[in-house]
């Protein structure tokens, strides 16, 4: 079972907002075509055509696309958050329950700081994927399909000079994925012993200064916290490295579509209007490439924070608790000899 497959599970107990969030998701994403279309007429029609009598009620159209359209992403965007916040709190509840199975030798072997990252900063990556990439996703899938198929429509030979440079795009955005997807476990470990540290300064502050020790703390807190800077420094260079590259190139289909564009329409290969249509639906394809950074930041902090807690609610306890609805009620007496007991972790010593 894969990250994506096993929250699944939790998001689905929310299907029915899902469900509604999924349809006023279509409803604001088919709206957007309109008003690209509507430029183009009052271009072709009202400007060349001179048919005055249509500008008032395209434009009409336009500002009440623009405003339904608003009212609908507010909604999906409403239920994908509360999709996300009702996952968190069910997956919350399930690690505090397994936190109060498992037995001492999970706690000598795991801090309360890093057990606190994951109650925390890690569940919070994992809503964040729920409530924002994963509409995010849909809409950038459904804006280069979309956009590529209605630009075929309105010149072919525009739309292929476009698609030509998307392969770029993709093999940029793999190459930065592969690249911090170790970084970003790094990140979440280092940010771990940062958390597990203040914690346990916190918890132990009068040993410190009954010992005199803030120095040789305040100095291991400093290692500790350039460590997990320089980790995300690092993960900063990696999209330092990709982005600007992506963004450069996903910025210049705009260029290419005005001196191309502008030669079919000079050639008589498409009107102006088709161009200014063209240009509408332009940005649906530069979105995509110009999110696909960014979104694999995301998903790379969400596969890391998944790992953590689903190790977490797969360890089983040593010392295997039978529960049964009513006490069991026993006569008897109980005699101990030579029974002696250790802990897993240090064999050697009887307690």
């Amino acid at each position: 079972m894969n990250n994506f497959q096993w929250i699944w599970q939790y998001v689905v107990k929310n299907r029915y907002k899902l469900i509604i969030a999924m349809i006023f998701f279509l409803i604001s994403t088919a709206l957007i075509l309109v008003n690209p279309y509507v430029m183009g007429q009052i271009v072709d029609r009202v400007i060349d055509g001179h048919e005055d009598s249509l500008l008032v009620p395209l434009l009409l159209v336009m500002i009440g696309v623009t405003i339904a359209r608003t009212i609908t992403r507010y909604i999906y965007q409403i239920l994908f958050e509360q999709t996300g916040q009702n996952s968190l709190f069910d997956l919350r509840m399930d690690m505090y329950d397994k936190l109060h199975e498992l037995d001492f030798d999970f706690f000598n072997h795991n801090r309360v700081g890093d057990i606190m990252t994951r109650m925390t900063g890690d569940t919070d990556a994992i809503r964040h994927f729920i409530s924002w990439v994963s509409y995010q996703v849909l809409e950038c899938v459904f804006y280069f399909i979309v956009s590529i198929l209605i630009m075929l429509t309105i010149s072919w030979q525009l739309t292929l000079a476009l698609v030509a440079v998307t392969p770029i795009i993709f093999w940029l955005t793999q190459a930065m994925a592969k690249a911090q997807h170790p970084m970003f476990f790094a990140i979440r470990q280092s940010f771990s012993r940062l958390n597990s540290m203040v914690e346990e300064n916190i918890s132990g502050n009068r040993i410190v200064k009954a010992f005199v020790r803030e120095d040789f703390e305040i100095s291991k807190f400093n290692e500790h916290n350039d460590d997990y800077k320089q980790r995300n420094l690092a993960a900063a260079n990696v999209s330092k490295t990709y982005l600007p590259w992506q963004d450069g190139i996903a910025n210049s289909l705009n260029v290419i579509a005005l001196i191309f564009g502008g030669y079919l329409v000079i050639q008589n290969k498409m009107t102006l209007g088709d161009l200014v249509v063209f240009n509408g639906y332009l940005w649906m394809l530069n979105q995509p490439m110009r999110m696909s950074g960014w979104l694999i930041n995301d998903i790379e902090r969400f596969s890391a924070s998944c790992v953590k807690i689903r190790q977490m609610l797969a360890t089983k306890p040593e010392i295997e608790v039978e529960t049964t609805e009513e006490p069991l009620r026993i006569k008897g007496d109980v005699t101990f000899k030579n029974v002696t007991f250790h802990f897993q972790d240090d064999p050697e010593h009887n307690i």
